[in-house]
């Protein structure tokens, strides 16, 4: 409560643990074929239909993220907009991490501040199986210190790390054909009679 308003939070009931809590419980999960692109498929719906409403969750810590027990499905709880009028600091403490430098520094809240915590989020999803190489371009990119040099949606961030995934794919199957027809030419040459 503050400024003559009353601030209230809606949760789901259900089963729910934190990121954090999931990933200390059963880091196996992190190794499941679909969870990592699920979740973060699922993070970026959420937050796309939150920005469309001027809403922006600012803090994607894993502690700040929630999964729902029995299919992991993803919940974000403590939208960081809400709370622009409070101390940032204070509010963030011991989340710094994965808050965009601006809105630490009491400056605008934008899609951009979702942007940053959500590469940070990421990031710290692959932290024990490690990033993928062809995303940290994207990621760095995602966390610039300037809110200007990064993507300027969270759909813009998410559609390059399948667009950089997608181009590894295709180059790795380009690589192995051209490989598989130097086998074929070198073999062809080495069988003809001198």
């Amino acid at each position: 409560e503050g400024d003559g308003g009353v601030y209230a939070i809606a949760v789901e009931v259900g089963n729910f643990i934190t990121f954090e809590q999931l990933l200390n419980e059963n880091p196996a999960v992190i190794a499941r074929e679909s969870f990592a692109a699920d979740t973060l498929r699922d993070l970026v719906e959420i937050t796309e239909l939150l920005n469309d409403k001027g809403i922006y969750h600012v803090c994607f810590a894993p502690c700040n993220v929630l999964a729902r027990k029995n299919d992991s499905s993803v919940r974000l709880l403590c939208h960081g907009s809400f709370y622009a009028k409070l101390d940032q600091e204070t509010l963030y403490d011991g989340l710094e991490d994965y808050v965009a430098p601006e809105v630490l520094a009491g400056g605008e809240i934008t899609a951009r501040a979702d942007v940053y915590s959500l590469a940070k989020f990421v990031s710290w999803l692959y932290h024990s199986a490690g990033l993928p190489f062809e995303w940290r371009h994207v990621i760095a990119r995602a966390t610039a210190e300037d809110p200007e040099r990064r993507y300027s949606s969270v759909k813009e961030f998410y559609n390059a790390l399948i667009n950089y995934k997608n181009m590894r794919r295709t180059a790795l199957v380009g690589f192995a054909a051209i490989a598989i027809a130097l086998a074929i030419f070198g073999c062809y040459f080495y069988m003809l009679p001198i």
